[in-house]
């Protein structure tokens, strides 16, 4: 932290880069190596990050990092993908699913939007809202993949459960152009020419 606070403010992004790098690598191996995943020692190290070189930060090296991202957020997806086994689920796997589903997208909703009711919000606004909080994404993705290494859940289950996060956040879009919070995207019209 002191090393980027200190670092003059001409250093350059790379330079930066291989300092942030470098705390988060061995923030990750001390986790690992007390027994706890090296995801939350990255966590951790992004925590006791410099608030004060934030835009700094953003501007050296997180703007150029973005199309890393860009092409690395594909392959965790997909590697996630292939590690999902539909063919796992039976009949019995398929009703567990539809239960999860329930669950899932009962208690995220109405834990939302009957709390946003009784603060004002119009039914409409609590739908969307709800909506919107029962989406899953990257982070449950993440802890389910670490809970499988982990040996917490199983192959079956990791499926359901991704299944579940995927079923739940492509749910959005529909659910919120069906509350009138969203218009249909607009037909993209190919040029031809004359």
């Amino acid at each position: 932290r002191q090393l980027l606070i200190r670092s003059p403010r001409t250093a350059s992004g790379a330079n930066l880069l291989v300092l942030i790098a470098s705390g988060v690598f061995l923030s990750a191996w001390t986790t690992s190596w007390i027994g706890i995943h090296a995801i939350f020692g990255a966590f951790a190290f992004g925590l006791i990050m410099p608030r004060e070189a934030r835009e700094r930060l953003h501007r050296r090296v997180a703007t150029p990092l973005s199309g890393i991202v860009t092409l690395l957020l594909p392959v965790f997806f997909i590697v996630t993908g292939l590690s999902v086994d539909v063919g796992l689920l039976g009949l019995g796997g398929l009703a567990a699913l539809g239960l999860i589903l329930l669950v899932a997208v009962v208690g995220k909703y109405a834990g939302t939007v009957l709390p946003a009711r009784m603060s004002g919000m119009s039914w409409r606004d609590a739908g969307a809202f709800g909506t919107l909080m029962n989406t899953r994404g990257l982070t449950e993705i993440v802890i389910l993949s670490i809970g499988r290494e982990l040996g917490v859940i199983d192959q079956e289950m990791f499926t359901m459960m991704v299944l579940m996060a995927l079923v739940t956040t492509a749910m959005a879009g529909p659910l919120l152009h069906w509350l009138g919070v969203t218009r249909p995207p607009a037909p993209v019209l190919a040029s031809v020419p004359d």
